[in-house]
């Protein structure tokens, strides 16, 4: 059975979905997925994604925290994030950027009663 919806409602579960894959995107995410398979070492490969505003690079870093879930190990107590995914203002300074960056490792047990194990990600 087929239910209609209006076109903007069908875009927009295309979108949250992730079916709508262009080139440049998903060889991005061949890109990062690559990096996260890399051995381990003192120097570790890193990628930048930038680029004009609605060109996609939100799209392709919450397909890829998708695809990667924090995982909570309750034994230990830790929450193992294979992926830290940042979004930096217009004017990053090195301050911001170690703010944001440090900021989900303010402590394991908040940021564990935050995460929702259905895969959607941190409770707002």
């Amino acid at each position: 059975m087929v239910t209609a919806r209006p076109p903007g409602v069908f875009m927009a579960h295309l979108r949250d979905c992730g079916r709508v894959l262009y080139a440049r995107a998903k060889q991005a995410l061949d890109r990062l997925n690559q990096l996260l398979d890399h051995s381990r070492g003192t120097r570790m490969p890193s990628v930048a994604i930038y680029g004009d505003s609605g060109m996609g690079k939100t799209m392709i870093m919450k397909r890829f925290r998708a695809q990667h879930p924090p995982t909570f190990n309750s034994l230990t107590g830790t929450l193992r994030t294979p992926v830290l995914a940042m979004e930096m203002t217009s004017r990053p300074g090195e301050r911001r950027f170690y703010a944001e960056l440090l900021s989900p490792a303010r402590g394991t047990a908040a940021a564990a009663s935050r995460y929702r194990p259905d895969g959607a990600g941190y409770a707002g």
